[in-house]
């Protein structure tokens, strides 16, 4: 049961995350585990960073965040 509910839970995350357009042409992926996301990759700006945390939080059924992405350097 918890299995589907991390394949729901990262759908609905993914999506949350493509609506962004900031967030179009980044590299963040997710994990989903137990009903905890974890978000890995690389952004290009603190502001992005702070986009990605706002969109899982606004994801219903999310019980915890860990993050995990980098700022690219130019």
């Amino acid at each position: 049961m918890a299995r589907r509910k991390d394949t729901e839970l990262w759908r609905m995350v993914r999506a949350e995350l493509d609506w962004e357009p900031s967030l179009a042409e980044q590299h963040v992926e997710l994990i989903v585990k137990d009903g905890t996301i974890s978000l890995c990759g690389q952004v290009e700006s603190y502001e992005q960073k702070r986009v990605a945390e706002e969109a899982v939080k606004r994801v219903s059924g999310v019980r915890a965040m860990a993050e995990n992405l980098q700022v690219r350097r130019s």
